[in-house]
């Protein structure tokens, strides 16, 4: 099982806005905080976080919280931790109603429940929190997930935390990845689970259940992180993630009826975003390779860049693989036979004979 002791994470999900825009609170923002929590504590394919070192902050009606406090307060039990410590990675999800604070593309004000018309200053500005963490907290990769609207329908104040230190962090190297789950100016959304995972899919007499509501941007991201972004290796890394975002969050908006693009700038190396991996899950199989009676290999898979993807005999047979859309080859070693495999993606598993 793989455990990642100096990772940290700060996971806010909010529902409950009862002043937003007359009354509209969220319903799925505090169950994909708590399952985006639940990844980052997996030990056997997911982020390896011991419990202690994620600080789940869900929303609550009565009283109306969480305020900055509370969540500056998390915060500063991260610095605390990792004061004089090892400190390698730190993880900072938001689900909950956001805006953006002005012509910046690059700054939301993550709007706290008490947020209104009338107390626009409810809320917390990313590019301030990002600011903060990469000034006085020794971590070495910074990752936000930010599943919220970027709309300017109001103008938010967000202010910066209240947390400071006396000299900012010197000597590390940093990687950043910020992840938008919508557009600059444009809006992020939320809707019913459908399918097999919706109540009632299986079963007649969950019927009367509500249907399971999440956000597309989390719905994509724990999907791509449980298996959808997964090298063959295993893992997703910034690289696998981020096309993987980009093509299904799109995806699971148009099923529901909405027209949602996340938006993840990069201010990194390539090599660099191959390198920072999340979790370890292996890639769900979208082709399957069999082979036919009396050969007998060994069989090479070859790329569309000519790498070769996979070699071995035939007694593993069917091959189970993720594959991209492209032109591949295969080709058995022992006969010098080659066939081409003109590969396209569909929602079901392709198979193919060799």
């Amino acid at each position: 099982m793989a455990e990642n002791p100096n990772d940290y994470a700060l996971v806010i999900g909010l529902n409950d806005y009862p002043e937003y825009g007359g009354g509209r609170s969220l319903k799925g923002a505090i169950r994909d905080a708590e399952s985006f929590a639940e990844w980052l504590k997996d030990r056997d394919t997911g982020g390896g976080l011991p419990d202690g070192n994620v600080h789940l902050i869900t929303s609550t009606a009565e009283p109306l919280a969480p305020g900055q406090d509370q969540i500056d307060a998390a915060l500063r039990a991260i610095r605390n931790a990792v004061d004089g410590n090892p400190a390698r990675r730190l993880y900072v999800y938001f689900s909950g109603h956001g805006h953006v604070t002005g012509e910046s593309p690059h700054d939301v004000a993550l709007c706290l429940p008490q947020w209104s018309r009338d107390m626009r200053n409810a809320a917390l500005s990313s590019g301030e929190y990002l600011a903060y963490v990469v000034k006085c907290l020794p971590f070495s990769e910074i990752v936000m997930f930010l599943d919220c609207c970027r709309v300017r329908q109001i103008a938010a104040i967000a202010f910066p935390s209240k947390l400071g230190c006396a000299a900012p962090i010197v000597g590390i190297e940093r990687r950043t990845m910020v992840a938008y789950a919508s557009e600059f100016l444009k809006p992020a959304f939320e809707a019913a689970a459908r399918g097999d995972d919706a109540p009632g899919a299986d079963d007649p007499e969950d019927l009367h259940d509500e249907p399971e509501v999440r956000g597309h941007f989390t719905a994509a991201l724990l999907a791509g992180l449980r298996a959808g972004a997964a090298r063959a290796e295993g893992g997703a890394t910034v690289r696998t993630l981020k096309r993987y975002l980009e093509e299904n969050v799109e995806r699971i908006a148009k099923d529901a009826g909405h027209v949602q693009r996340p938006q993840i700038p990069l201010d990194m190396k390539e090599l660099d975003s191959d390198a920072m991996v999340f979790g370890g899950a292996l890639p769900e199989a979208n082709v399957e390779i069999a082979f036919v009676a009396g050969r007998t290999g060994p069989i090479e898979l070859i790329g569309p860049s000519a790498d070769v993807l996979r070699e071995g005999d035939v007694a593993g047979s069917p091959w189970r693989l993720r594959l991209e859309k492209g032109l591949y080859l295969l080709r058995d070693l022992g006969t010098g036979e080659e066939g081409p495999l003109r590969f396209l993606p569909t929602k079901e598993v392709t198979r193919v004979e060799f």
